[in-house]
């Protein structure tokens, strides 16, 4: 579970600007196509799978740390409002229980 810290991608702007451009789904099935596969063209040229493999693998651990994060905190959340209202369910029965007598 990874409650706070997120390991950032170490990686150029403009290849963070294309991989969100395509995100998570694309970015991966593009991760396993050959090296000369076009992801990416624009003004300043055309960028392959074989120029950003190395900044793919970074850029995908970086959301999935994201995506654990945030998963971690709903689970947490999730126990945390589970546990308040069976306290409170216990709470009004005891007090039913205690006002009948």
């Amino acid at each position: 579970m990874r409650w706070i810290h997120i390991r950032e991608a170490d990686i150029n702007q403009r290849y963070r600007q294309v991989f969100e451009e395509l995100g998570v789904e694309i970015v991966r099935a593009y991760f396993t196509q050959d090296i000369g596969v076009p992801v990416y063209e624009d003004d300043k040229g055309r960028l392959t799978v074989g120029n950003l493999r190395e900044f793919m693998k970074p850029w995908l651990r970086e959301q999935y740390d994201i995506q654990e994060r945030r998963e971690s905190w709903n689970l947490a959340m999730e126990v945390s409002i589970t546990l308040f209202v069976a306290l409170e369910l216990g709470l009004s029965f005891y007090s039913l229980w205690h006002g009948c007598r």
